[in-house]
């Protein structure tokens, strides 16, 4: 069975709350893990304020202020709200993941229309997507096509029958059964594919 440590929450001058988190810390035995330049990930669930299990963001900082000194190499943390990934930034975080707002996009991407079978979000404009091939194209070649060109976005791979080709040329004939790789620009993949 795993230890588990309690403390109460009373404090007084000389020992406030973050002062006794650090302690907590120390106790449990965390700084005796080698984190020297190791990537390091915490997950602190926040709750909700007013409720009992809420954790004052402030505590964050204490937790990754105690990770960078022990040499961690890149803190990465989660958040559930646009605030507390703010709040984590800007006291010492490296990066923030936000795990559901980033499957609540994916799944408005990939379920807003039958054709679309991925997406994966690279930053605020730019992704990739995995697509059936628009009706228009099946039967013609990467060269006639002229996607780039035309569309502003770069195929990256066909998939058919599972297999991935990730060497295309321009006389590779797109077929009905399989489905493409895209990378570009959100606005010109929607206007390309009818997302």
């Amino acid at each position: 069975a795993s230890k588990v440590y309690f403390t109460n929450f009373r404090a007084t001058p000389d020992m406030p709350l973050h002062k006794k988190l650090r302690r907590l810390i120390e106790k449990a035995g965390m700084m005796k893990m080698d984190l020297d330049g190791k990537f390091t990930a915490v997950k602190i669930h926040f709750g909700e304020p007013g409720n009992l299990a809420f954790l004052r963001p402030n505590y964050a900082k204490v937790v990754v202020d105690t990770l960078k000194e022990m040499g961690a190499k890149l803190v990465v943390s989660r958040a559930e709200t646009d605030i507390q990934k703010k709040f984590l930034l800007r006291n010492g975080a490296d990066e923030v993941v936000y795990p559901e707002a980033q499957m609540a996009r994916w799944a408005a991407m990939r379920y807003s229309a039958d054709h679309i079978l991925d997406y994966i979000e690279l930053d605020e404009g730019h992704s990739i997507v995995e697509v059936s091939i628009p009706r228009s194209w099946v039967g013609k070649t990467l060269g006639q096509i002229d996607v780039r060109r035309k569309h502003g976005v770069n195929i990256l791979a066909l998939k058919r029958n599972g297999q991935m080709i990730m060497n295309l040329q321009a006389d590779t004939v797109f077929a009905s059964n399989c489905t493409l790789l895209v990378l570009g620009d959100m606005r010109a993949l929607r206007r390309a594919f009818d997302i």
